[in-house]
């Protein structure tokens, strides 16, 4: 296995806070992100066999089009990190706008690949990471670790393979109380689970994060297949508690077993 250690690029939220545009870089923004948040980062292990890596969001954003549902937008806007957030003026505010490849899908162009991890974990030249903290006060803090594919290739269910798409989003929360993680939440697709700190597999202090191959998430034998992805503004980043607010029952659970 590989292991891709965070962070690469932070953002800081204030769940209190009504301030136009709360992100920012981390290398204007450092002093905001706490410590403990990059003391406790997760470390993501990858499968020996993983053929699609984390992939830098800038070059997944030079090569994919901006489209309205099927219809590409028309003149294309030049669109780069710095300036991504200009298409939620387009498309019922965003949420109808799909960053859809150049090339053919099925040719697998070579930018899906992303970038294999080196032998310190780090994917060097790429940023494929995000880390959103979103501080409740009262001592608690959310910090959401957000791990960023080109690709995602689906499983196989009776000879077809579902659930490929462009773009994934996949990501831990931890739930820090004066500083100390108290749960962490695995991210699976629509779904996930929350598991006590205490009771996951570490390096160090560092939670483990194992991910499947093709980009799938198994670390629990839950498996989604055709359910697409979302960016981070749809992760509720603000949650009351540690599974976001739509979860029925958020049960925490004492220890995580494959």
């Amino acid at each position: 296995m590989v292991s891709l250690l965070i962070s690469l690029f932070v953002a800081f939220l204030n769940s209190a806070s009504t301030n136009a545009s709360p992100f920012f870089k981390l290398s204007s923004r450092a002093q905001v992100i706490p410590q403990f948040v990059k003391d406790f980062a997760p470390v993501v292990f990858l499968d020996k066999e993983e053929q699609y890596y984390p992939a830098d969001i800038a070059r997944h954003i030079e090569n994919t089009a901006p489209f309205i549902t099927l219809n590409a937008i028309d003149p294309a806007p030049a669109i780069t990190v710095d300036n991504l957030e200009t298409l939620n003026t387009l498309g019922n505010q965003g949420d109808d706008v799909f960053l859809t490849s150049k090339e053919i899908v099925k040719d697998k162009p070579a930018f899906f690949t992303g970038t294999k991890p080196d032998n310190t974990g780090m994917t060097v030249g790429a940023t494929s990471c995000v880390t959103i903290v979103s501080d409740h006060g009262d001592g608690i803090v959310d910090a959401f670790y957000m791990y960023f594919f080109s690709y995602n290739q689906g499983n196989t269910v009776l000879f077809h393979e579902l659930g490929d798409h462009v773009g994934d989003w996949e990501h831990n929360m931890i739930r820090f109380k004066n500083g100390v993680p108290e749960a962490v939440w695995f991210s699976q697709h629509s779904g996930g689970q929350a598991f006590a700190y205490s009771g996951l597999e570490k390096e160090g202090n560092r939670p483990v994060y194992p991910k499947g191959k093709k980009g799938q998430e198994n670390l629990f034998t839950f498996r989604k297949y055709v359910d697409g992805p979302t960016g981070p503004r749809n992760k509720n980043l603000n949650r009351v508690n540690v599974c976001p607010d739509k979860t029925k029952y958020c049960k925490i659970r004492v220890k995580a077993a494959p």
